[in-house]
């Protein structure tokens, strides 16, 4: 069996060799190869499940199956809830920011801009590591809470050339619908072609049909990197954005990790005479890794609490090597499973204030542990404990709450 993969274009004016036919031969009764999209899809849905148990067996080799998946579990679910702290702090820091930003976009009229393009100059500061979760957060307010239209993030690495950016802008733009996947590519180009043959994959005809199409929708072009753009690049993106502009509603969003006057400095005043708009401040991250310290990990809701020296040792290590609050939370994501990796009494973090559940999990060699705590030993004021196998409710965490998270996390123990 065999498909026709006919040339995009018969045009002279281009190399031949580009659009030469193709034939893919698929034996009969083979399974049809997925689309990457539908491929990524089902990759996120997997994640959110727990994979295999990856920790150790510990106690020498005499730890329970059941405890070894009880830790694996576990740290995956205060991990869950810990990032999700994180998310709500960030969301929130920048609330401001992204509030400013949806509105911008939402109100953007070309006419309202004596023709020019709407464009939003959003300061980021310096911290580059910190630009792209800020920037796919105005693309997930703009196309999903607002649903105003595409957003396509560009950053200098799309765009070696003006053909490339092109490309990545009509796809993004044109693959938006609900439920396209991109073997529904062909059909694309039969919608935008339909008035002769088919246009080539970077002409902004296709994402004029495509407006056509969707005339409620405004194309959002966000350019992640402003400075690392080549000028020249960003110039003719400009000039074309604003030539088609009374047929595609374009609205641009740059950011600026400099200052304005540098930012203006690398332009020709013809291409800044093109657009029009409004500047926005986004706040320090210095500001931000504070916010979320003292919210995320050190708020109430927090479970596993860390120490004074691992605070000391992540503080130190994001103020002298990196600066970006991704970096600190794989550090902090890594501090959580080293806990669970190699400490088999970590299960009882799973279990506060369920008695009934731990005491079915602990086992000869937790209790032994336990009592070899240098806190249950501060705690019970004796250096060895003796008692028969029967179980020993101890309600630390009633009488301790002020104590230590190990007393405040033992509920009862199993002699």
């Amino acid at each position: 069996m065999a498909r026709e993969y006919t040339p995009e274009s018969d045009d002279d004016t281009h190399d031949r060799q580009e659009h030469q036919g193709s034939y893919i031969f698929v034996p009969a009764g083979a399974e049809p190869v997925r689309s990457t999209k539908r491929r990524r899809k089902a990759l996120s849905a997997d994640e959110a499940v727990p994979q295999k148990c990856l920790f150790p067996r510990l106690f020498s080799g005499n730890e329970s199956d059941l405890a070894i998946q009880t830790r694996w579990e576990i740290y995956h679910k205060l991990w869950v809830e810990q990032e999700a702290r994180i998310r709500d702090v960030l969301d929130s820091f920048n609330r401001k920011t992204l509030d400013g930003v949806s509105t911008f976009v939402s109100g953007a009229r070309s006419d309202d801009y004596d023709g020019k393009i709407p464009t939003a100059l959003v300061l980021t500061g310096p911290n580059v590591a910190s630009h792209a979760p800020l920037f796919a957060q105005f693309a997930e307010r703009i196309r999903e809470k607002d649903s105003t239209g595409p957003v396509i993030v560009l950053t200098s690495k799309d765009a070696a050339n003006l053909k490339g950016a092109l490309k990545k802008i009509i796809k993004d733009a044109t693959m938006t619908d609900e439920g396209m996947e991109e073997e529904d590519s062909e059909d694309v180009d039969t919608v935008m072609g339909r008035r002769g043959g088919k246009l080539l994959n970077y002409d902004l005809q296709i994402l004029q049909n495509w407006c056509t199409l969707h005339p409620e929708m405004k194309v959002t072009v966000a350019i992640q990197d402003t400075e690392a753009f080549d000028a020249a690049i960003l110039g003719d993106l400009v000039a074309l954005f604003s030539s088609y502009l009374d047929r595609i509603p374009f609205v641009l969003l740059l950011g600026i990790a400099t200052s304005l006057e540098i930012f203006q400095e690398k332009l020709p005043k013809a291409t800044i005479r093109m657009m029009q708009g409004e500047k926005f401040d986004v706040e320090r991250a210095e500001e931000c890794l504070a916010q979320v310290f003292n919210e995320a990990v050190l708020g109430n809701e927090t479970t596993l609490r860390l120490g004074a020296t691992m605070c000391d040792l992540l503080m130190d290590r994001q103020k002298n090597h990196t600066q970006s609050i991704q970096t600190f939370v794989a550090a902090l994501k890594y501090a959580y499973m080293s806990h669970f990796y190699a400490n088999p009494l970590s299960i009882v973090l799973g279990f506060m204030g369920d008695n009934e559940g731990l005491g079915k999990v602990l086992t000869d060699e937790h209790v032994e542990a336990i009592r070899n705590l240098p806190s249950f030993r501060r705690y019970r004021g004796i250096r060895s404990i003796t008692v028969s196998s029967q179980l020993i409710y101890s309600q630390v965490h009633r009488e301790k709450t002020g104590g230590s998270r190990d007393e405040r996390s033992l509920c009862f123990v199993r002699g």
